[in-house]
């Protein structure tokens, strides 16, 4: 759902649960508001904030803590919606923060170059009334601008991004060094720890998503995550799977042991800023640049990754085509003697959607080809290699009965290798019927551009595989179209291998004898036809009938008989059942 009204009137920079997930605090550049995540609806408005770039609901959720883009820390009280307290944490933008584990404090990074960690104490005023407040427990110097800060699960390191491009993690009792984590080509705009403290993730302005291993700092898979700059990245607990958020208007969903993207979460018309999720796992809340809050919920629904990995190439695809679109027509050249633009056809812009599903569907089929004659040729040799043995064991020890024994055993273990599997995705249907069915099923308008867009490696095996199925008497027109379109296309590549030129040379001779075969039937079929009609014509002509005498006549078409008068019409039945009239039994002795 999408929560559009009572909302921000500017861009939301940050979004964040509270400790139960009944409360969602977001901030932009003049106010902060509470929202209720079951309803969607505005519990408070805290109006007078600076431009909030970072925040967070202090234990107990009754007050939220809100850091400003002047470097300022804000505490204010949900209950009467006031401002309980405001300090000067940093004296440049103060980027983020983030809570202890132990719910005791929080950590600050800001533009002045600090990292100062924080605690929490109880206020007395002067009436006696009691409530909290903050006081500076550490201070730490780093060597550039912090934009990120953040602490692990354990509570055993303190990791700090840095707009060098590092990352510094510190032990976060004592703040000695521990690691520094060099790869980033830009600075590092967020970061964040799994729950079990073994890996962080971090994004940066190089659009480039990090997963290292905090046991020695190692960088176990750099990801290509957006187009633009990543924005946030937060992990799901307990899991290794992860969100990211970025300039490109999408959220990411990655698997950071596989090293793969899951899916994509498109709805979001500008930037998003930031990401949160709940405790729970079930929930995420998006906050971006349009001024909308969306509330990502999880379902029971399966998500099969190469199926998402196609859509959105398939959207790639499609917005590239709208962008590229026809080429124009030439217009007037210096001394060409051109005054008016030609009317020329508009040229091909390349691959499609649907060209792209064809090339796939034909890589993956004869993937899966390539596999089964790989099992069915290990077996093969399984085989033989049982009844080498046999051969070698009796001429080896032929002398007596316990060598016949042997090759007796040797022969009875041959047999006895099971034969793979069959396939269930070929359902029955040989490799060269399951690439046919495959080729068959791309229409004839997309066919064309799928062999276009196929990588030259599946082009030579496409033209293997046609030998068989021209062998296995499948339809020819389809095949042989194939195999002439990828000799045209492809002559300079296929020139340089002297193996698929030997194909192509026996595709060739397949071809010429099955046309000719064909084009013999044909000629016969047409043969037989004109046969046919003239034999049909010639016995239209014959008329068939028995005359008993010039009053009666006998009609043989029905095997009725019938007394006729004389001046009645006479009826002719040929043996086609078609009936010819005489007018009266003067013109039939005449004739």
């Amino acid at each position: 759902k999408c929560i559009n009204l009572q909302g921000h009137r500017s861009g939301v920079r940050w979004a964040c649960f509270s400790s139960d997930d009944e409360m969602i605090l977001t901030t932009s550049s003049s106010q902060a508001k509470v929202w209720n995540t079951r309803s969607g609806s505005c519990i408070r408005t805290l109006d007078g904030t600076g431009y909030g770039l970072c925040g967070m609901f202090l234990p107990g959720n009754r007050h939220v803590l809100i850091g400003t883009k002047s470097g300022d820390l804000e505490l204010y009280d949900l209950t009467a919606a006031s401002l309980l307290e405001k300090l000067q944490a940093h004296k440049g933008t103060l980027w983020s923060l983030h809570p202890r584990p132990d719910g005791k404090g929080f950590v600050t990074g800001g533009g002045d170059k600090a990292v100062k960690l924080w605690e929490y104490k109880v206020k007395r005023s002067e009436s006696g009334s009691a409530s909290i407040g903050l006081s500076l427990a550490r201070e730490m110097e780093m060597t550039d601008e912090v934009l990120s800060v953040c602490f692990s699960p354990n509570g055993k390191w303190l990791a700090v991004g840095l707009l060098d491009s590092t990352i510094k993690v510190f032990f976060e009792d004592s703040l000695k060094f521990y690691l520094s984590l060099y790869g980033h080509k830009l600075p590092v705009m967020c970061m964040d720890i799994s729950s079990d403290s073994s890996l962080l993730v971090s994004g940066g302005a190089d659009k480039d998503l990090k997963i290292w291993g905090l046991d020695f700092g190692d960088c176990h898979k750099s990801l290509f995550a957006h187009e633009g700059s990543v924005m946030s990245v937060r992990f799901c607990p307990n899991t290794h799977y992860c969100f990211t958020c970025g300039k490109d208007k999408r959220i990411k969903f990655w698997d950071c042991d596989k090293f793969e993207q899951v899916m994509v979460l498109s709805g979001h018309h500008a930037e998003v800023w930031s990401l949160s999720i709940a405790k729970q796992g079930t929930l995420l809340v998006s906050s971006s640049n349009d001024r909308s809050i969306r509330i990502w919920e999880q379902t029971d629904e399966m998500v099969f990754v190469h199926l998402e990995k196609r859509k959105e190439l398939e959207e790639k695809l499609d917005a590239s085509n709208e962008n590229v679109g026809a080429a124009a027509p030439p217009g007037k050249l210096v001394g060409s003697g051109l005054d008016e633009p030609l009317d020329s056809a508009p040229v091909a812009t390349g691959a499609d959607s649907r060209s792209m599903v064809g090339a796939e569907r034909l890589m993956e089929a004869m993937e899966v080809v390539k596999l089964e004659k790989q099992r069915w040729a290990e077996y093969h040799k399984a085989v033989e290699r049982e009844k080498r043995g046999e051969e070698d064991g009796a001429d080896d020890d032929g002398r007596g009965l316990k060598a016949l024994f042997e090759a007796h055993a040797g022969h009875v273990k041959g047999a006895a290798i099971p034969e793979p599997a069959k396939n269930p995705v070929l359902a029955g249907k040989t490799s060269a019927e399951y690439v046919f069915t495959e080729l068959q099923g791309i229409s004839a308008a997309a066919r064309t551009d799928a062999l276009i867009n196929l990588p030259f490696k599946y082009a030579g095996m496409l033209l293997k595989l046609c030998e068989e199925i021209l062998e296995e008497k499948l339809n020819t027109e389809a095949v042989v179209q194939t195999v002439l379109f990828l000799a045209a296309t492809r002559r300079d590549q296929i020139t340089q291998s002297r193996e698929l030129m030997e194909c192509v040379t026996r595709l060739r001779n397949q071809i010429r004898r099955k046309v000719r075969r064909q084009r013999d039937e044909i000629g016969e079929t047409i043969a037989g036809f004109r046969c046919k009609i003239g034999a049909g014509e010639l016995q239209k002509r014959q008329h068939f009938y028995t005359e008993d005498d010039s009053s009666k006549m006998e009609w043989r078409g029905n095997g009725v008989g019938e007394d006729r008068n004389a001046s009645d019409p006479f009826f002719v039945i040929d043996r086609r059942g078609t009936a010819a009239v005489a007018a009266s039994s003067k013109r039939r002795k005449k004739a």
